[in-house]
Protein backbone atom coordinates (compact mmCIF):
# COMPACT_ATOMS: atom_id res chain seq x y z
CA UNK A 1 0.00 0.00 0.00
CA UNK A 2 2.93 2.44 1.14
CA UNK A 3 4.71 1.89 -2.31
CA UNK A 4 1.97 2.23 -4.45
CA UNK A 5 1.05 5.86 -2.72
CA UNK A 6 4.78 6.60 -3.33
CA UNK A 7 4.66 5.27 -6.95
CA UNK A 8 1.51 7.41 -7.90
CA UNK A 9 2.27 10.75 -5.83
CA UNK A 10 6.00 10.76 -6.52
CA UNK A 11 5.60 9.16 -9.98
CA UNK A 12 3.19 11.77 -11.37
CA UNK A 13 5.57 14.53 -9.94
CA UNK A 14 8.73 12.93 -11.90
CA UNK A 15 6.06 12.51 -15.03
CA UNK A 16 5.22 16.66 -14.75
CA UNK A 17 8.35 17.34 -14.46
CA UNK A 18 9.95 15.03 -17.11
CA UNK A 19 7.02 16.76 -19.76
CA UNK A 20 7.80 20.42 -18.62
CA UNK A 21 11.85 19.68 -19.46
CA UNK A 22 10.25 17.87 -22.60
CA UNK A 23 8.14 20.55 -23.77
CA UNK A 24 10.69 23.64 -22.71
CA UNK A 25 13.45 21.36 -24.19
CA UNK A 26 11.76 20.47 -27.30
CA UNK A 27 13.35 22.92 -30.06
CA UNK A 28 17.00 21.85 -29.11
CA UNK A 29 15.25 17.78 -28.97
CA UNK A 30 14.30 18.11 -32.84
CA UNK A 31 18.27 18.64 -33.94
CA UNK A 32 18.82 15.86 -32.60
CA UNK A 33 15.96 12.83 -32.75
CA UNK A 34 18.07 10.58 -30.52
CA UNK A 35 17.22 12.37 -27.56
CA UNK A 36 13.76 12.04 -26.86
CA UNK A 37 14.30 8.44 -27.05
CA UNK A 38 16.53 8.89 -24.05
CA UNK A 39 13.96 11.12 -22.50
CA UNK A 40 11.45 8.37 -22.64
CA UNK A 41 13.94 5.67 -21.62
CA UNK A 42 15.38 7.89 -18.50
CA UNK A 43 11.26 8.54 -17.57
CA UNK A 44 10.86 4.78 -18.36
CA UNK A 45 13.51 3.47 -15.94
CA UNK A 46 12.82 5.78 -13.13
CA UNK A 47 9.01 4.57 -13.25
CA UNK A 48 9.87 0.68 -13.29
CA UNK A 49 13.09 0.58 -11.59
CA UNK A 50 13.05 3.40 -8.86
CA UNK A 51 8.94 3.82 -7.89
CA UNK A 52 7.98 0.34 -8.67
CA UNK A 53 11.01 -1.50 -7.46
CA UNK A 54 10.57 -3.72 -10.57
CA UNK A 55 13.93 -5.40 -11.50
CA UNK A 56 14.56 -6.48 -16.04
CA UNK A 57 15.97 -9.56 -16.76
CA UNK A 58 16.15 -9.65 -20.41
CA UNK A 59 16.45 -13.02 -21.58
CA UNK A 60 17.83 -13.36 -25.82
CA UNK A 61 19.01 -9.79 -25.90
CA UNK A 62 22.09 -11.80 -29.00
CA UNK A 63 18.93 -12.00 -30.87
CA UNK A 64 18.88 -8.03 -31.24
CA UNK A 65 20.72 -6.83 -34.65
CA UNK A 66 21.42 -3.41 -33.60
CA UNK A 67 21.89 -2.07 -37.28
CA UNK A 68 18.55 -3.07 -38.24
CA UNK A 69 14.71 -2.09 -37.22
CA UNK A 70 12.18 -4.21 -36.13
CA UNK A 71 8.44 -5.25 -36.06
CA UNK A 72 8.33 -5.53 -32.08
CA UNK A 73 5.23 -8.17 -31.45
CA UNK A 74 4.61 -8.94 -27.55
CA UNK A 75 1.96 -9.90 -24.88
CA UNK A 76 -0.03 -7.15 -23.45
CA UNK A 77 -0.14 -7.83 -20.13
CA UNK A 78 -0.58 -4.69 -17.77
CA UNK A 79 -1.36 -1.28 -17.69
CA UNK A 80 2.42 -0.63 -18.06
CA UNK A 81 2.44 -1.50 -21.61
CA UNK A 82 2.26 0.87 -24.32
CA UNK A 83 -0.43 0.72 -27.02
CA UNK A 84 0.53 1.38 -31.04
CA UNK A 85 -0.21 4.27 -33.21
CA UNK A 86 -1.93 3.77 -36.47
CA UNK A 87 -0.19 1.86 -39.46
CA UNK A 88 0.36 4.69 -42.11
CA UNK A 89 2.44 6.35 -38.92
CA UNK A 90 4.37 3.10 -38.57
CA UNK A 91 5.08 2.84 -41.71
CA UNK A 92 6.82 6.44 -41.77
CA UNK A 93 8.67 5.89 -38.53
CA UNK A 94 9.64 1.88 -39.83
CA UNK A 95 10.94 3.84 -43.02
CA UNK A 96 13.15 5.79 -40.81
CA UNK A 97 15.05 3.46 -39.63
CA UNK A 98 13.33 2.36 -36.34
CA UNK A 99 12.12 -0.23 -34.40
CA UNK A 100 8.51 0.18 -33.51
CA UNK A 101 6.43 -2.22 -30.67
CA UNK A 102 2.96 -3.39 -31.31
CA UNK A 103 0.91 -5.50 -29.13
CA UNK A 104 -1.10 -7.49 -31.59
CA UNK A 105 -4.27 -8.26 -29.02
CA UNK A 106 -4.84 -4.66 -29.28
CA UNK A 107 -6.52 -4.85 -25.53
CA UNK A 108 -5.13 -5.85 -22.56
CA UNK A 109 -5.14 -9.40 -21.36
CA UNK A 110 -5.21 -10.35 -18.20
CA UNK A 111 -5.49 -13.92 -18.53
CA UNK A 112 -2.58 -16.32 -18.99
CA UNK A 113 -3.84 -17.35 -22.51
CA UNK A 114 -3.28 -15.01 -24.98
CA UNK A 115 -5.85 -12.81 -26.96
CA UNK A 116 -6.86 -13.18 -31.04
CA UNK A 117 -4.05 -11.45 -32.71
CA UNK A 118 -5.35 -8.64 -34.69
CA UNK A 119 -3.39 -8.61 -38.21
CA UNK A 120 -1.36 -5.13 -37.93
CA UNK A 121 2.17 -6.62 -37.17
CA UNK A 122 1.74 -8.54 -39.87
CA UNK A 123 0.71 -6.46 -42.43
CA UNK A 124 3.14 -3.91 -41.92
CA UNK A 125 5.83 -7.07 -42.40
CA UNK A 126 4.18 -7.64 -45.71
CA UNK A 127 4.21 -4.31 -47.00
CA UNK A 128 8.07 -2.93 -45.47
CA UNK A 129 9.33 -6.63 -45.36
CA UNK A 130 11.12 -5.58 -42.10
CA UNK A 131 11.51 -8.49 -39.69
CA UNK A 132 9.29 -9.43 -37.04
CA UNK A 133 10.53 -9.42 -33.63
CA UNK A 134 8.75 -11.95 -30.89
CA UNK A 135 8.98 -10.62 -27.34
CA UNK A 136 7.63 -11.84 -24.51
CA UNK A 137 6.40 -9.93 -21.55
CA UNK A 138 6.69 -12.11 -18.01
CA UNK A 139 5.19 -10.50 -14.87
CA UNK A 140 4.16 -6.81 -15.64
CA UNK A 141 1.10 -7.92 -14.21
CA UNK A 142 2.09 -8.72 -11.09
CA UNK A 143 3.66 -4.82 -10.64
CA UNK A 144 -0.16 -3.91 -10.02
CA UNK A 145 -2.16 -5.94 -7.80
CA UNK A 146 -4.44 -3.74 -7.09
CA UNK A 147 -4.51 0.00 -8.16
CA UNK A 148 -2.88 1.32 -5.14
CA UNK A 149 -0.42 -1.80 -4.39
CA UNK A 150 2.52 -1.97 -6.03
CA UNK A 151 4.44 -4.61 -5.78
CA UNK A 152 8.45 -5.50 -6.47
CA UNK A 153 8.82 -8.09 -8.94
CA UNK A 154 11.42 -9.18 -11.38
CA UNK A 155 10.14 -8.76 -14.68
CA UNK A 156 11.35 -11.10 -17.56
CA UNK A 157 11.55 -10.11 -21.04
CA UNK A 158 12.49 -12.81 -23.49
CA UNK A 159 13.68 -11.92 -27.01
CA UNK A 160 12.89 -14.41 -29.75
CA UNK A 161 14.30 -14.98 -33.13
CA UNK A 162 13.74 -12.67 -35.64
CA UNK A 163 10.82 -13.58 -38.36
CA UNK A 164 10.51 -12.70 -41.71
CA UNK A 165 7.19 -12.43 -43.97
CA UNK A 166 8.85 -14.17 -47.00
CA UNK A 167 9.81 -17.47 -44.80
CA UNK A 168 6.38 -18.10 -44.32
CA UNK A 169 4.94 -17.95 -48.17
CA UNK A 170 3.82 -21.18 -49.89
CA UNK A 171 3.13 -21.74 -53.39
CA UNK A 172 -0.25 -20.54 -54.36
CA UNK A 173 -1.17 -18.63 -51.09
CA UNK A 174 -3.07 -15.04 -50.87
CA UNK A 175 -1.90 -12.72 -48.62
CA UNK A 176 -4.46 -13.23 -46.13
CA UNK A 177 -3.14 -16.62 -45.55
CA UNK A 178 0.21 -15.69 -45.14
CA UNK A 179 -0.33 -13.31 -42.97
CA UNK A 180 -3.05 -15.81 -41.21
CA UNK A 181 -0.16 -18.47 -41.14
CA UNK A 182 2.49 -16.26 -39.74
CA UNK A 183 0.14 -14.66 -37.02
CA UNK A 184 -0.90 -17.80 -35.51
CA UNK A 185 3.27 -18.91 -35.38
CA UNK A 186 4.11 -16.14 -33.45
CA UNK A 187 0.64 -16.46 -31.23
CA UNK A 188 1.93 -19.95 -30.37
CA UNK A 189 5.40 -18.87 -30.09
CA UNK A 190 4.79 -16.33 -27.62
CA UNK A 191 2.28 -18.27 -25.60
CA UNK A 192 4.55 -20.97 -25.24
CA UNK A 193 7.54 -19.08 -23.88
CA UNK A 194 5.55 -17.06 -21.78
CA UNK A 195 4.00 -20.54 -20.37
CA UNK A 196 7.36 -21.79 -19.98
CA UNK A 197 9.01 -18.59 -18.29
CA UNK A 198 5.82 -18.54 -15.67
Amino acid sequence: MIRGIFYWVFGTVFTILVAFAFYILYPILRINPNIPHLIVKFWSNGLLAFFCGADIEVIGRRNIDLSKNYIIVSNHRSYMDIPSRSLDRVKDVLEEGKSVWIFSEGTRTPRDELGKFKRGAFLLAKDTKKPLLPVILVHTDKIFYRPYIVRRRTVKVIVCEPLYYNDFIEEKMSDRAVMSRMSQSVRELIQEKYNSAC
